[in-house]
């Protein structure tokens, strides 16, 4: 369930109210996508990996880094995610995962979460959208299930490398 509407991601830009809580200053260079969901923002930053990448043998790698920030006044927990990537060539892959990052991670009021994760594929891009699961803590102790809003982000091959040099 989400508390508040959605609200489209964007490029290098902060969210309103970005300059409450700690992370603030922190994720405002961060730049790539963000989305906010209730007091959870979620930005993520991707990079081109050149040395890992062999696009003459359809070899393609990238890191992403993410950070799931709680600007709320309970703890939350990630439980795991449900993304979708659409590949340049139009094809559809469906990623479930029972963690995050590896993790599980317990995210108190007023800090954050970060990881970063390869994406290997085997064509130049794709574009990649979805939800973290998640529960947090109500005034009453008890836990309420959520999903978070995951920014949709793209993996790009830089340009420079699709055209011939001469």
């Amino acid at each position: 369930m989400i508390d508040k509407p959605y609200q489209p991601p964007f490029f290098d830009q902060d969210d309103e109210g970005s300059d409450e809580g700690p992370f603030a200053g922190r994720l405002s260079h961060l730049g790539g996508f963000k989305a906010r969901t209730g007091d959870v923002v979620v930005s993520v930053r991707t990079m081109w990996l050149d040395d890992q990448s062999s696009p003459e043998e359809r070899h393609y790698c990238w890191l992403y880094h993410v950070i799931v920030e709680n600007r709320g006044r309970a703890s939350l927990q990630l439980l795991g995610r449900s993304w979708t990537c659409i590949g340049c060539n139009g094809q559809t892959h469906q990623l479930e995962d029972g963690d995050v990052g590896g993790e599980q991670p317990v995210i108190a009021p007023q800090s954050a979460f970060e990881y970063t994760a390869t994406a290997e594929m085997d064509m130049p891009g794709a574009f990649i959208m979805g939800v973290y699961h998640a529960v947090h803590a109500t005034p009453a102790g008890l836990w309420h299930a959520d999903d978070i809003i995951v920014p949709s982000f793209s993996l790009d091959m830089p340009s420079l490398l699709l055209h011939d040099k001469h």
